[in-house]
C-alpha cells in the first residue's frame, strides 16, 4: 500500500507557489501542470485571466476577483475567454493606438479641437452631407 501511495503522490504535480504579481507570460496549470493560455479581460492588457484546456478552470492572480467584481465583469468571467470578446478587445487596442498616432501627427490642442468637432458632427441630422461638402472642400 505504501508503495502505492508514493507512486501516486509523485505523479502530482508540486504545490503552486505565486509572488502575486500580473502574470505577462503563458504560465503552467498549478492542478495538472500543462501550460494554460492568457485572456485579456480589457484592453488595457493589465489583467489577464489564465484558462487551463486540461483541467478547463480559470486562474486569477492575486487581486483578480477584487478588480473583476469592481469591474462588474465576475459574473461574465467565461464569457472573456471567448472569439467575440478577445476580438472586440483587440479592435478596441487598435482604435486607441490609431488615435494615439493621430494625436502625435496634428498635435494635442488640434487633436482636441478635432474631438469637439467630431461630437458636434455626430449630433447633427445632415452629418453626411456635412463630410460631403467638407470632403469636397479638400479636394479643391
Amino acid at each position: 500500500m505504501a508503495a502505492q501511495d508514493r507512486t501516486a503522490s509523485e505523479s502530482q504535480p508540486e504545490p503552486f507557489e505565486h509572488d502575486g504579481s500580473d502574470t505577462r507570460h503563458a504560465m503552467c496549470c498549478p492542478k495538472c501542470g500543462r501550460l494554460m493560455v492568457k485572456y485579456k479581460v480589457q484592453a488595457d492588457g493589465r489583467h489577464g485571466l489564465d484558462y487551463c484546456f486540461g483541467c478547463e478552470e480559470v486562474w486569477l492572480d492575486r487581486g483578480e476577483w477584487t478588480y473583476l467584481k469592481s469591474e462588474g465583469l465576475h459574473l461574465r468571467v467565461t464569457e472573456v475567454t471567448t472569439e467575440a470578446w478577445q476580438r472586440r478587445l483587440r479592435e478596441q487596442a487598435s482604435a486607441r493606438q490609431r488615435e494615439e498616432r493621430f494625436r502625435t501627427a496634428i498635435g494635442a490642442d488640434t487633436f482636441e479641437e478635432v474631438q469637439r468637432l467630431h461630437a458636434w458632427l455626430q449630433q447633427q441630422p445632415a452629418r453626411g452631407e456635412i463630410l460631403r461638402y467638407l470632403a469636397q472642400e479638400n479636394t479643391d
